[in-house]
């Protein structure tokens, strides 16, 4: 099962590399997510992801499979989340290492949220579009206005 979940794994990461590699904004990594999210749920593998995690609790080889799985997720959204808030300077605000796996764990969580509430996910989405427009209209700041908000958010961390 171990073997089958990372085979699995690093295949549909394979699918998706070159979208995310071409993303060069959040709006373009939030399309990819988008379409992510609806494969994935389709073709079952954020339920069997669901599974594998609530099986890790109690199961050191569930519990392997999950690591390697979201691992290998995280290390790819890190990877592009660098790329697209450092061009802004926004990684100076926003904390790249804990971003990649809120987003990693929530995509889960929201694919499972998506059958019990189709409406409450769909805003849910909604609402990180309209994050991912914040952060571009941030990113499109000049310098002296990029520095007025990271000292404001230094100021609250």
């Amino acid at each position: 099962m171990e073997a089958a979940s990372n085979d699995a794994v690093d295949r549909s990461i394979r699918s998706y590399r070159d979208d995310l590699d071409r993303a060069d904004s959040l709006a373009d990594l939030l399309a990819i997510g988008d379409t992510l999210r609806r494969c994935e749920r389709d073709n079952g593998s954020v339920t069997f992801m669901a599974q594998v995690m609530a099986g890790a609790q109690h199961d050191p080889v569930l519990t392997r499979a999950a690591h390697y799985a979201m691992s290998a997720w995280i290390r790819e959204l890190k990877a592009v989340l660098d790329r697209v808030l450092r061009h802004g300077g926004l990684a100076e605000v926003i904390d790249i290492d804990a971003l990649a796996p809120l987003i990693a764990t929530g995509f889960i969580g929201l694919g499972l949220y998506e059958a019990v509430d189709p409406t409450a996910a769909t805003a849910a989405v909604a609402a990180l579009e309209s994050l991912g427009a914040l952060v571009t209209t941030l990113d499109g700041l000049g310098p002296m206005a990029r520095r007025a908000v990271r000292a404001a958010t230094r100021r609250r961390n």
